[in-house]
C-alpha cells in the first residue's frame, strides 16, 4: 500500500510532527445546501458572495413572510461559517496552535460577531433567541425545515441525505455556490478527514496489519461491500473501483460537494479544536449574550477571548 494513493492534503491532516500517524479514509466538508423550491418562490438566485447572501433576507421577508429565512445555523455551523468568512478576508486561522490562544485580534473577533448579527438583522438567519423558541433538537427534523420555511443550511456534505429526506420533495435540496469575498485568495472552507485507520507501533504483526489496510482501502473485495458507507474513499484505487461499479457518481450531491471544494482555493487547515464542545458552546454563549441584549458585541468578544484562551490552554496539552 503506497502513500502515493492518497492526496497530500489528506495525508497532512493525519501528520503530526512530520510523521504520518494514520491513513485517511474519507473526508467531509462544510457546504451550503438550499431548498430550491423555497428560493424559487422568493425569486432569488443563490448567493455567490457574502454581500449577496446578506441581501437575500429582506427579499425572503417581503415575498414570503416573517417565518421564512434563507438559511439556518446550528451551534457548530455558525462558528465554522464565520471562521470561513474571516479567513477569506485575512488568511488567518482562528486558533494559534503554537501559543494555544485565539489568533484573531479583538477587532477581528468583533468583526466576525458583527457579521453574524448582520445576518440576523437582515433576516438571513433566525438568531439564537428565535431558534430557542423551537426547542432543542436537530434543525432538519423541525417543522419549519420540513415545511420549507427555512430555505437553506450550512452543514456537512454527508448530512445531505438526512436533510433532504425530511423535505416533501427531497430533490428540492440542492448545493449552492460557496460565497466568497471579491479578492479572497482562499475559501477558508472547513474540510477534514472524517475517518482514518492506524497501526499500533506495538503490534506484533505490522506487515499483516498493512496488508489488511490495503485490502480494505484498495482491493475490490474490501471496497465494494462498504461502498460509500464511510464516505468517498481517498484511496485512488478505492475511488476507481467504486466509479467502475457505478457506485460513486459525480452527480451525487455528497460527492458533488467534495468536487466543489476541490475546485476552490482551499489550503486552510481544519483545526480540531474548533470542534471541541467547550469551545463551540462558548462561542454560542457569545452569540446568545448579544442576541438577548445582555452584552454588546465588543463585550461579548472580550468575554469570549478571555474564556476561550483558558479553555485552549487546558485542552491543547
Amino acid at each position: 500500500m503506497g502513500l502515493d494513493q492518497y492526496p497530500p492534503e489528506a495525508l497532512a491532516t493525519t501528520t503530526v510532527n512530520g510523521k504520518i500517524n494514520a491513513i485517511p479514509i474519507s473526508s467531509n466538508v462544510m457546504l451550503f445546501f438550499y431548498n430550491a423550491a423555497t428560493w424559487k418562490k422568493a425569486g432569488v438566485e443563490f448567493p455567490k458572495t457574502w454581500d449577496e447572501l446578506l441581501a437575500t433576507g429582506p427579499v425572503f421577508k417581503e415575498k414570503l413572510g416573517d417565518n421564512y429565512y434563507p438559511l439556518i445555523l446550528s451551534e457548530q455551523d455558525a462558528l465554522l461559517m464565520l471562521r470561513s468568512y474571516m479567513y477569506q478576508k485575512n488568511q488567518k486561522e482562528m486558533i494559534d496552535e503554537k501559543t494555544k490562544k485565539i489568533a484573531w485580534s479583538h477587532e477581528e473577533l468583533v468583526e466576525a460577531l458583527t457579521f453574524y448579527r448582520k445576518l440576523a438583522d437582515n433576516h438571513v438567519i433566525p438568531d439564537t433567541k428565535a431558534m430557542a423558541s423551537f426547542g432543542k433538537g436537530v434543525n432538519y427534523e423541525m417543522k419549519p425545515w420540513i415545511n420549507g420555511e427555512w430555505g437553506g443550511v450550512y452543514n456537512w456534505n454527508v448530512l445531505y441525505t438526512a436533510e433532504s429526506q425530511n423535505l416533501k420533495n427531497p430533490s428540492d435540496l440542492v448545493m449552492g455556490p460557496y460565497p466568497m469575498h471579491k479578492d479572497a485568495k482562499d475559501a477558508g472552507q472547513f474540510r477534514k478527514t472524517a475517518l482514518m485507520y492506524s497501526i499500533s507501533r506495538n503490534t506484533k504483526h505490522p506487515q499483516e496489519a498493512a496488508q489488511l489496510l490495503h485490502f480494505l482501502m484498495s482491493e475490490s473485495e474490501g471496497v465494494l461491500p462498504v461502498g460509500l458507507e464511510r464516505g468517498a474513499p481517498l484511496s485512488r484505487d478505492g475511488e476507481k473501483i467504486l466509479r467502475d461499479a457505478d457506485i460513486l457518481k459525480d452527480e451525487d450531491p455528497v460527492i458533488a460537494g467534495l468536487i466543489q471544494s476541490t475546485s476552490m482555493p482551499n489550503k486552510s487547515t481544519a483545526s480540531p479544536y474548533l470542534e471541541d464542545p467547550q469551545f463551540g458552546a462558548l462561542f454560542t454563549a457569545a452569540r446568545e449574550s448579544i442576541d438577548h441584549g445582555k452584552a454588546s458585541i465588543d463585550e461579548a468578544a472580550t468575554t469570549f477571548e478571555e474564556q476561550a484562551n483558558r479553555i485552549l490552554r487546558r485542552i491543547m496539552r
